[in-house]
């Protein structure tokens, strides 16, 4: 279940609703650091909590009821570093245009029910306490992860394998999947026995680690370039993703260039849109993650 999706429709609404869980996040966090404090520096909001809860047994085990509380706490503690981690990545799992692993949404809006679960028990324990302002924000906090686990339901349900400009098929399907990997120099011993109508598209490297070498596409064919080994152009680079681009010659000349990378790919320092097939015109320069790795793309 992993690989780029696109999402079916329009995703501003999963945008809005991103940054509006960037802002809860936040306000979550201050919350509940607020609630620690209270717990901690005042000890008769444990007492009323313990007293509230646990009415019947507090008499009798009034002590471990109190050790039990803190224990609580600082599990609270530890449940809010974690969960907001995972309150980030929700975010950034909504404002994306794209969906990189489907997998991922799902294990986060399992994390938000569960979580809206935990916020119910503590409304419950609060409202035993007597507390109306904690009872209502955990209620709050409920209803909000709720609504972001249902928005990451829908928007990996709404996601299309390699779909972009109404198009559907996978990120290397038919159209883009490259020939078995061969080495420039294979290509271009290849590439002569290729009849002169037909034509021709050189990728070479202008700086970096492939620099002074050419890779030869004819028309329709993908060349990939990473740091994988079974890219056609391999590349040991910090900047540069496992697979990071991959470019293919179209029949009228011009190429079409898909970036699946984290740092980027820059053509003529414009940066292209991460997880979508953009068509640039021949005589240019690419640019991967910085301008230590650049190649011209032209007919040959």
């Amino acid at each position: 279940m992993s690989g780029t999706y696109r999402v079916k429709g329009p995703n501003t609404l999963y945008k809005v609703w991103g940054i509006i869980t960037y802002v809860f996040a936040g306000l979550y966090g201050v919350g509940q650091l607020l609630i620690f404090v209270f717990l901690v520096m005042g000890s008769s909001w444990a007492g009323k909590i313990s007293d509230g809860f646990f009415y019947d047994l507090h008499a009798y085990y009034h002590d471990e009821i109190q050790g039990f509380i803190i224990l609580i706490i600082l599990f609270d503690v530890l449940g809010l570093i974690i969960g907001m981690v995972i309150r980030l990545l929700a975010g950034t799992y909504l404002v994306r245009d794209h969906v990189r692993s489907k997998g991922a949404l799902i294990a986060v809006s399992v994390f938000y029910f569960l979580m809206a679960l935990g916020n119910l028990v503590w409304a419950v324990i609060f409202g035993k306490a007597g507390s109306v302002l904690f009872t209502l924000f955990y209620l709050f906090c409920m209803g909000w992860a709720i609504a972001t686990g249902v928005f990451l339901i829908l928007k990996q349900a709404g996601a299309v394998v390699g779909e972009h400009d109404g198009q559907s098929h996978p990120p290397y399907g038919p159209a883009l999947r490259p020939a078995p990997a061969q080495r420039a120099s294979e290509m271009v011993t290849r590439a002569r026995g290729v009849p002169e109508r037909e034509l021709q598209a050189c990728i070479e490297g202008l700086f970096g680690g492939y620099k002074g070498r050419r890779y030869i596409l004819r028309s329709g064919e993908c060349c990939r370039i990473g740091r994988d080994s079974g890219c056609d152009i391999q590349l040991h680079h910090s900047k540069v993703s496992r697979i990071h681009c991959a470019v293919r010659l179209m029949p009228d000349g011009r190429f079409e260039v898909t970036d699946h990378s984290y740092n980027g790919t820059f053509y003529e320092n414009e940066r292209l849109s991460n997880g979508v097939s953009t068509v640039i015109e021949a005589g240019g320069m690419l640019a991967l993650g910085n301008a230590d790795n650049v190649f011209s793309l032209d007919i040959c």
